[in-house]
């Protein structure tokens, strides 16, 4: 089971470059029509009484990390690793999840506990397919959410509708723009995770909002929506530099 693991990873791989919702749905189906047996295999294993997940928890993330041991470039390295995350959060980790077992969460957690301690510098998390679905709508305003709700301010809060709304009107309507949301979705996660870690998060989430997110709900305001682009661009590059070291 850990070799089929492994190859299920790689050719998530494959599906990080065209990570969306509509495209989603179909991968998620095709991976579980493709690995059925694996599945199928791993819930026979995994309703047993006692299991062993050891192998089972380690395997794809030792496989992961020799990989990115060979790749030269410390950035390269990074965005390799981001790419990496995604896999695993995105596909693997929930299709897991989504096992019909007592011992599926476990397993589950174990491979991210795993991951995380190879992978200290982005840690992930081990989300299910619907929360992945769920997660859709709000992924280009993921940092400015965080900051929201460290401010007390509700999901349907003005300033994320607005932001959402700049998203789908002027962002997703360009296909550069819409290249630059889709690496957004790679990093935003990972730099709220490693905000959350710091015990002066609330004091940094109100320093974004005062130099980054407040200006950008005021240039969309005035229509200068150029504007907000890149200020909004400069704020994901500090950001990166900051917690991600890219």
């Amino acid at each position: 089971m850990e070799e089929k693991l492994i190859e299920l990873y790689e050719e998530t791989q494959l599906l990080t470059k065209d990570f969306r919702k509509k495209t989603y749905v179909e991968n998620i189906a095709k991976l579980k029509e493709k690995y059925a047996e694996l599945l199928e295999e791993l819930r026979i294993y995994l309703n047993q009484d006692e299991v062993l997940l050891d192998g089972l928890g380690s395997c794809v993330a030792k496989h992961a990390f020799q990989k990115a041991e060979r790749i030269s470039g410390k950035r390269n390295r990074k965005m390799e690793c981001l790419d990496y995350n995604i896999a695993m959060v995105s596909y693997v980790l929930p299709l897991i999840r989504d096992i019909k077992s007592v011992h599926a969460n476990e397993l589950a957690q174990k491979m991210a506990d795993t991951w995380n301690q190879m992978f200290p510098e982005t840690q992930i998390g081990c989300p299910t397919i619907e929360e992945i679905m769920n997660g859709f709508r709000s992924s280009f305003c993921f940092v400015t959410t965080a900051v929201c709700q460290s401010l007390n301010k509700p999901d349907d809060c003005y300033e994320l509708e607005l932001l959402r709304e700049y998203r789908d009107d002027y962002m997703m309507c360009d296909e550069r723009r819409r290249l630059a949301v889709q690496e957004y979705y790679k990093v935003a996660p990972m730099i709220v995770g490693q905000i959350n870690r710091r015990e002066s998060a609330a004091e940094i989430y109100q320093s974004i909002w005062e130099k980054y997110l407040y200006p950008c709900v005021q240039l969309i305001e005035e229509k200068r929506l150029e504007d907000c682009e890149k200020c909004y661009t400069d704020m994901v590059r500090e950001l990166e530099a900051e917690y991600l070291h890219i």
